[in-house]
């Protein structure tokens, strides 16, 4: 899974190192526990509370994600090679979050620390795929990532007391809140570029500052996308939503950390701690709307996260948020940066859905041509994530249409097509071989 088209090399890799591994299997789940809970299992309606949450966590083995973070503690710094990782990753998140300052092995470091980069560099041919794509996320520009990823990475390489200290992390997840309020504020900004102006609104704030670098920037904004932007909701609302679901993961990552999960079969009365503070709410169906702000109010408040309208005013914020702005733009025009980053509210995860006559779908898809050739598609494949049509063979003149290419920046390396012609669905994920699954 981390090395793919290597699984033979696999054993080779002395230096692997199997806690990062785990860490990051950890953070996958959590972001994966938080998606499910967004909605009941049977249904489609949203569900925001902080007890859908626990509910998903209990019946996701919870209690081994617990077992997990503890054995990812323990051995995390038995290697020394491993304990030189996390500090130059310390290093590369410092330089990167604080500077605005992306280092790498190749650049020439004149600091001082050259024995230790040196080192580095001589065992890089060493590890694994994952070991040196953490070292790359680390060096990337802050706005270049999703945020909940970037804190579990962050918590990764910090030492234990970190973990265990409250005040520590809650600092950490106000830092990368205003990551994700960013992120907010520029996908906003390209969405609603032929909105009426509202400058003077919006003049000396967070969101007027962010506008002016991105402006300066041209085409840089354009990275980041949504298939779930509303034009007519008002900013401040936009940004709450989509920085909601990174409060959702914060409060799951919380409850591993400092709240007790029973294991398996043991008495679960108590399951809700006082820690967890989660009451047991149901959805109101009348304003699902009224519902989520209330959710999210309530998250903020248990990481005692200032207004929004502070935020903005914030003098300190502002100006860290220009430095990740222009260090997202500088590493944006020399080409580091290329795949979309797409955002995503606390939306529960559906498939498209299609006509229940099959022949509509027929003549709405089967002679549409393909956007970048022109060509008709002779075996159509459409991705039931965004409705787009692409083609499960590889053609030069239209890469960006195929499958495999589509499902990386659609669904992060997996996406589910149906062939249209065949009405077989095609399970895609990138990079691994046989490159999909057919359903018929």
């Amino acid at each position: 899974m981390y090395s793919p088209c290597k699984e033979e090399k696999l054993s080779r890799f002395a230096r692997l190192n199997h806690s990062m591994l785990m860490w990051d299997t950890l953070k996958y789940s959590l972001t994966s526990m938080e998606i499910a809970a967004r909605c009941g299992k049977t249904s489609f309606t949203p569900n925001f509370t902080l007890n859908a949450l626990c509910e998903e966590l209990k019946s996701s083995s919870g209690f081994i994600l617990t077992l997990m973070l503890k054995l990812v503690q323990k051995t995390r710094s038995k290697n020394s090679l491993h304990v030189l990782q996390r500090f130059r990753g310390v290093q590369l998140f410092a330089e990167s979050i604080c500077s605005g300052v992306s280092l790498n092995y190749t650049n020439n470091d004149k600091s001082g620390r050259g024995d230790m980069l040196s080192i580095l560099k001589r065992i890089e041919m060493d590890l694994s795929n994952t070991n040196i794509s953490f070292s790359g996320q680390a060096s990337d520009p802050v706005l270049a990532h999703d945020p909940f990823s970037t804190l579990m990475w962050v918590l990764f390489c910090l030492p234990h007391p970190f973990l265990s200290c409250e005040e520590s992390l809650l600092s950490l997840v106000h830092v990368f809140y205003i990551v994700a309020v960013t992120q907010a504020i520029i996908l906003y900004h390209e969405k609603s570029r032929d909105k009426p102006s509202r400058e003077s609104a919006l003049s000396g704030c967070l969101i007027n500052d962010i506008y002016k670098v991105m402006d300066e920037c041209g085409y840089a904004k354009q990275y980041f996308v949504s298939n779930y932007f509303d034009p007519n909701v008002d900013i401040k609302d936009a940004i709450r939503r989509f920085s909601f679901p990174y409060l959702r993961r914060c409060a799951l990552l919380w409850k591993i950390l400092y709240s007790s999960i029973p294991a398996p079969f043991c008495d679960e009365e108590n399951i809700l701690d006082r820690s967890w503070n989660a009451p047991k709410d149901t959805m109101d169906r009348a304003n699902i709307e009224m519902f989520e702000v209330t959710k999210i109010q309530e998250l903020e408040n248990m990481f005692k996260i200032p207004s929004l309208d502070v935020i903005l005013k914030d003098e300190l914020s502002r100006s860290t948020v220009s430095i990740w702005c222009r260090h997202f733009c500088k590493e944006f025009e020399s080409c580091r940066i290329q795949q979309n980053l797409h955002a995503t509210p606390a939306v529960p995860f559906e498939l498209m859905r299609l006509p229940n006559i099959y022949q509509d779908l027929l003549q709405r898809c089967i002679k549409q041509r393909c956007p970048e050739c022109e060509s008709v598609n002779d075996d159509p494949a459409l991705c039931l994530l965004c409705g787009r049509l692409c083609s499960p063979s590889w053609k030069s003149c239209c890469r960006e249409s195929g499958c495999q290419t589509h499902a990386v920046t659609c669904g992060a390396g997996t996406a589910v097509f149906l062939l249209i012609r065949r009405t077989t669905i095609l399970l895609q994920r990138s990079h691994v071989r046989p490159p999909g699954l057919l359903l018929t």
